[in-house]
């Protein structure tokens, strides 16, 4: 499996590091289909809804055009970024579908890349 990218970050890479971008993709489809948009919506549609998706597909965009990241603020995101990993591999834990999305905004926020 890897991290596909809802938006590329090719055509925006502010959003590269926000956990509302990044979601569970296998390998075929990320590298070798391009990403295999249609089947990557339709998942997306199925587990958060329609509303969700929208949310992702056109406001995300809107609210961080263009984000610049120091240093400073890439090496606090990484840092928190292998604090949250490992409270969730000691949580070992599926979390229903509403609190995975309130995970990844909550885990956005100890980022503070995006503001």
């Amino acid at each position: 499996m890897n991290a596909g990218h809802f938006h590329a970050v090719g055509s925006n890479d502010s959003l590269r590091f926000h956990f509302e971008n990044i979601w569970l993709q296998d390998v075929h489809c990320n590298m070798h289909k391009g990403g295999n948009n249609h089947a990557f919506d339709n998942g997306l549609i199925e587990l958060f809804g329609k509303e969700y998706w929208e949310e992702l597909k056109f406001d995300l965009v809107k609210r961080f055009p263009l984000v610049k990241f120091t240093v400073a603020d890439l090496q606090f995101a990484i840092s928190e970024a292998r604090k949250m990993k490992k409270e969730l591999k000691q949580a070992d834990q599926i979390y229903p579908t509403k609190m995975r999305v309130a995970l990844r905004k909550r885990y956005n926020e100890r980022l503070k890349l995006y503001a």
